[in-house]
């Protein structure tokens, strides 16, 4: 059974966030990556039919607004606290994509009671020892979305989500909601957003594999076994750094094991929650 969604705009830090919300159960906190939101996608369908499902487009991503002072994943992490206070998600379960693990990571290193379980999926936050994160900010959208997958006859909402050649990356992010704007300026605003939080940090924070050792929270760490954008040796080193987690790699997959490998990857996620 799909389980549908509804979309709401809230005020957290005087700031209006744009929210998909659906499902049922125990609350699952989403936190995206540098594409943005991209919507009610199957994934999701799936978790809602055991979770209720949060998923709010960062401040500065999709229709959410921008405040002056978010400059870098920390603060974005230090906004997250606050929202996660203002709408009663204390200890709930979390699942962060690329940067939104980062986030996650980020809100679990300095005070992990915020949530129960966390799941962190190609995160970025974590400098690889042998090899590199790629600079996406030194592609095109095109090539963002191509390298984000294995293989994109695996991935059937590949065209959905980035198969306008005009604005290839976080188009479809919610159907139907578009501000007014078309998706080309969505699509900019995203890399803006994005570029404006991470660019200069090369995608990582130096004392995060640290600070993450005091973490006792049950962690279930994601990647593709071919993901070319955040490499496997980041999600090890992740694996080293949090006492209590567990790797699970996903063969013949890339960066977005959500899209590119739905059934499975829900079905770790579910597995981890219960």
């Amino acid at each position: 059974m799909s389980v549908d969604f509804q979309l709401e705009t809230i005020k957290i830090c005087n700031t209006e966030i744009e929210m998909l919300t659906g499902g049922s159960g125990k609350s699952l906190l989403v936190l995206h990556g540098p594409d943005g939101s991209l919507g009610w996608l199957n994934y999701a369908k799936i978790l809602a039919e055991k979770y209720k499902i949060y998923i709010p487009s960062h401040p500065g991503f999709g229709n959410s607004n921008r405040p002056e002072w978010i400059l870098n994943i920390q603060d974005m992490a230090c906004f997250y606290t606050w929202f996660i206070e203002e709408i009663g998600l204390q200890q709930c379960n979390v699942l962060g994509f690329s940067i939104g693990g980062w986030i996650a990571a980020e809100i679990l290193s300095i005070a992990p009671n915020t949530f129960n379980k966390v799941i962190l999926t190609s995160s970025a936050g974590i400098k690889p020892k042998k090899s590199d994160i790629t600079d996406i900010f030194l592609l095109s959208p095109n090539q963002i979305a191509e390298s984000s997958f294995k293989d994109i006859s695996q991935a059937p909402e590949y065209t959905k989500v980035y198969g306008n050649t005009e604005a290839p990356s976080g188009t479809h992010y919610i159907t139907g909601s578009t501000g007014g704007y078309d998706p080309q300026f969505i699509a900019d605003k995203n890399r803006k957003t994005a570029g404006r939080l991470c660019w200069k940090t090369d995608m990582f924070d130096p004392k995060l594999p640290a600070i993450l050792n005091r973490v006792k929270n049950p962690v279930q760490i994601i990647w593709g076994e071919n993901d070319s954008i955040i490499p496997q040796e980041c999600g090890e080193i992740f694996a080293q750094s949090i006492p209590n987690s567990t790797l699970n790699i996903i063969k013949n997959c890339g960066h977005m094991p959500h899209i590119e490998k739905t059934t499975e990857f829900t079905s770790i996620v579910t597995s981890f929650l219960e």
